[in-house]
C-alpha cells in the first residue's frame, strides 16, 4: 500500500472484488494440490511391502494387532475385520495368515450391499481382492 494515496469508492470496491475473485481462485488451486498429493500417496503406498514378507513375527503381530483393535471384533466362535478398502483387508489377511496357522478354507467374506450394487460384481472383485473363493463361501450376501 501506498500512504497517503486516496483511492475512490469505485475504485476500493474494484480492488475487494478482485480480492475476493483471487482468493476463490486460490481456494480451487489449494483443493486441487492436496488432492493431487493425497492420491500420490495413496497410489505409492503400498501396504503390503516386500519389508514384510521378511519382517519379524512379532512386529507382524503388531501390526495385525494395531489393524484389529481399529477394525475389529470379536463374537464367541468368529473374529471379525470389516473395512471397505482393499488394501487394508489384503494387508490384515496377510498379516493373519503370516502370524496364525489358520485353515483358509474356514474364512467366509461378508458383503454389505445396497439396490445400487451389482451384486456379482462386487462378488467377483471381493473374492479376487480376498482370495476368497466365491464358489465355496456361502455368506456373499
Amino acid at each position: 500500500m501506498v500512504k497517503g494515496v486516496k483511492i475512490n469508492e469505485e475504485g476500493a470496491k474494484k480492488l475487494v472484488e478482485l480480492g475476493n475473485k483471487d482468493r476463490a481462485k486460490s481456494v480451487v488451486v489449494n483443493k486441487k494440490r492436496r488432492q493431487v498429493a493425497w492420491q500420490k500417496m495413496a497410489d505409492n503406498s503400498v501396504l503390503v511391502s516386500k519389508d514384510l514378507l521378511n519382517c519379524d513375527v512379532d512386529y507382524c503381530k503388531i501390526l495385525l494387532a494395531m489393524l484389529y483393535w481399529g477394525e475389529g471384533t470379536k463374537t464367541v466362535r468368529q473374529l471379525v475385520f470389516m473395512n471397505s478398502n482393499p488394501k487394508i483387508i489384503k494387508m490384515y489377511l496377510f498379516l493373519l495368515l503370516k502370524v496364525f496357522v489358520i485353515n483358509e478354507s474356514k474364512l467366509k467374506t461378508y458383503l454389505h450391499l445396497h439396490d445400487y450394487h451389482d451384486r456379482d460384481r462386487m462378488i467377483n472383485y471381493w473374492s479376487d481382492i480376498t482370495g476368497i473363493n466365491k464358489k465355496t463361501n456361502k455368506n456373499l450376501l
